[in-house]
């Protein structure tokens, strides 16, 4: 059974999630095998009328949410029991990756507070020159409560950050818009991972329990 978790838990089929569109619908679905999205609120009713001895579990509505109370609730192991009983399974939760549309992951809060400049050599690209060793500031600025507590002895420059509005995320397929007086646009690659337990000096070896 769900509850069992544990050992049952683990030989769940590997799965992404992300959040869709069908008409007109956002929900947040569990990627199988990238051809087939499982509506997980969906799933999760017709599994606990199938099996009324499983616990209920109220799975989060949107991204943000799940990410929140990931270890919560019982939802990971319901999440990992929806992959492990409906690996093959066709229904009406199940649906052509297709015939969906990609929505970004997350589409709030209104804005988010990005650090910027995290490697050296592509700040040097940006500028047109090549990379050099970075100058240890001349004054260290002071800390920003509620940002960084910046202790006696550090002497790295403060972390240069940059809001981002969600207007500036789109979904899939959508229109990249060029502002006026501009002929071209720069693109990055990005390296993203939700770190999904509360950890500290965490060893390499362990790393990937926590993601």
């Amino acid at each position: 059974s769900v509850a069992a978790g544990g050992a049952e838990e683990k030989q769940a089929p590997p799965f992404r999630l992300g959040t869709f569109e069908l008409q007109g619908r956002t929900f947040v679905g569990q990627v199988r095998e990238d051809q087939a999205v499982i509506d997980i609120a969906a799933a999760n009713a017709a599994l606990e009328k199938s099996h009324p001895a499983w616990p209920k579990v109220n799975l989060p509505a949107d991204m943000k949410d799940l990410i929140a109370r990931y270890e919560a609730g019982g939802i990971k192991v319901r999440l990992h029991a929806i992959s492990r009983e409906l690996a093959a399974a066709r229904g009406p939760y199940v649906h052509e990756m297709k015939a969906l549309k990609i929505r970004p992951p997350i589409v709030y809060p209104e804005t988010m507070l990005n650090a910027a400049v995290n490697y050296t050599e592509h700040d040097a690209e940006m500028a047109g020159r090549a990379a050099a060793p970075v100058p240890l500031p001349a004054n260290i600025s002071r800390s920003a409560p509620g940002l960084w507590e910046r202790r006696p002895d550090d002497p790295r420059w403060n972390p240069y950050l940059f809001f981002k509005p969600r207007t500036a995320v789109i979904a899939e397929g959508e229109a990249i818009r060029v502002p006026p007086g501009r002929d071209q646009i720069d693109w990055e690659c990005e390296l993203l991972l939700v770190i999904g337990r509360r950890a500290s000096h965490v060893p390499l070896e362990q790393a990937a329990d926590y993601v």
